[in-house]
């Protein structure tokens, strides 16, 4: 099989996952939460990113930083992977706690890694990599609406400062 379609099949799998999910349990969360990141992360599915929150949702990152719909969310995680096409998320641990049958409270710890290899607004591309230790901490609501299972909190939290630091050219290569 070549790797084309090994990429693939990934991706067809990763999306059934995310199509309509029932969520009845702990687990199918699990698996849901590394597909919808393991979508938009390493394949760029950044579109998704429009079904998977509500119209009015409440986005929280670092230095104060607030979103309030997904087109904003879907702007800022399009500039940080154009930054860095050849990022990749590592998903080291997703935990679930079930506050009701159609409320979630998920949270979710992954290294990101990638290389600067375009233009910044700190400048021209550094090809520097975010290195070993760039985690990105992520606590979400995932509610039940009408059927539907959106996204309606979100605190994400990045390591910026190597982020930024791989962007000027500071970071180890």
């Amino acid at each position: 099989m070549m790797p084309c379609d090994e990429k693939m099949d990934e991706i067809w799998e990763l999306l059934a996952k995310t199509n309509a999910p029932k969520l009845d349990n702990i687990e199918e969360v699990r698996e849901y939460t590394a597909a919808i990141t393991k979508l938009i992360y390493d394949y760029k599915m950044i579109g998704l990113i429009y079904g998977l929150y509500t119209a009015d949702v409440e986005y929280h990152k670092q230095s104060g930083i607030e979103m309030h719909t997904p087109d904003e969310i879907a702007r800022q995680i399009t500039e940080f992977t154009a930054e860095f096409p050849n990022l990749t998320a590592e998903i080291q641990n997703i935990i679930v706690h079930q506050e009701s049958p159609e409320f979630y409270k998920v949270w979710r710890r992954c290294l990101l890694r990638g290389n600067n290899l375009r233009f910044s607004p700190q400048g021209p591309a550094t090809g520097k990599s975010l290195g070993e230790h760039c985690l990105n901490l992520t606590m979400f609501y995932l509610r039940k609406i009408n059927g539907e299972w959106k996204i309606t909190f979100e605190v994400n939290s990045d390591c910026e400062s190597l982020i930024s630091e791989a962007k000027r050219g500071e970071a180890e290569a």
